[in-house]
């Protein structure tokens, strides 16, 4: 299994906008690997844009501001 704490304090990029309530998906780079994983955030964060990855919530998911 990967370990995805090593994508916190790194940057990704989002592929499906998120938001409160609303989780979204976001491409980073774990282990050397290009992985997408759904992420949340406190605000709304629209497809395209470049997020730092703040921590990583029940095991393998990305909250992201």
């Amino acid at each position: 299994t990967m370990n995805y704490q090593k994508a916190v304090g790194t940057t990704g990029r989002v592929t499906v906008s998120t938001g409160p309530q609303q989780p979204g998906r976001v491409q980073v780079v774990v282990s050397g690997k290009l992985v997408e994983l759904t992420a949340s955030s406190e605000a709304i964060i629209p497809t395209g844009e470049t997020v730092k990855i703040e921590k990583i919530i029940n095991n393998n998911e990305l909250f992201v501001a």
